[in-house]
């Protein structure tokens, strides 16, 4: 009986060494469980779920950030055809985009920051910033990895690993289509 830890192997996110947690006759007395008072568990849920979302959208914006200065630095030392790869205005514009987009989701996140810590609801805002960032995240390890060419498919360039941790936020605690089930729940729709 007890805690036992095994670990997994993932895709991405190999540094956090993730583990599956088996609980097996593990006692716990009332004063363990989760939710305060009778009938206060739902409530506690729902703002562990809205904690959860910012915790996700700082990631993504993180890891979107990363991509973003990895691609961009990379598209300025990289010479094809006589001139450095932002000199080309598609991987110019992918780039500008990039910049725009993560500057948008980090806007979404500390609004919904704010919000939580000013004690105003933030639930809706932290769903939003959720969901940008994280698709986000797979956006920019996309573009990365297609603005390094066949370097960005390699193991060695840092590239492939953005876009094989941006898989992982999409199935965290809550897929996206679930998260975009209680945003049209509280948008009431």
């Amino acid at each position: 009986p007890g805690l036992t830890l095994h670990p997994t192997g993932t895709v991405g996110f190999r540094g956090a060494g993730m583990r599956e947690a088996v609980l097996d006759d593990v006692p716990a007395a009332p004063a363990d469980i989760l939710g305060g008072e009778t009938g206060q568990g739902a409530a506690q849920i729902a703002f562990l779920q809205a904690m959860d979302h910012l915790a996700q959208a700082a990631i993504g914006v993180g890891m979107a950030q990363g991509a973003y200065r990895y691609a961009a630095r990379y598209a300025g030392e990289r010479v094809q055809f006589g001139q450095p790869l932002v000199q080309f205005e598609a991987v110019r514009h992918m780039l500008v985009d990039l910049a725009v987009e993560v500057e948008t989701a980090r806007l979404l996140l500390y609004r919904a920051c704010w919000l939580a810590d000013a004690g105003q609801p933030f639930a809706l805002s932290a769903a939003m910033a959720h969901l940008r960032a994280t698709a986000l995240a797979r956006q920019a390890g996309t573009h990365a990895v297609q603005i390094l060419g066949g370097y960005g498919y390699m193991a060695e360039y840092d590239a492939a690993r953005a876009l094989r941790d941006s898989l992982t936020l999409l199935s965290g605690i809550e897929t996206p289509e679930v998260v975009k089930n209680s945003v049209g729940e509280m948008l009431g729709l």
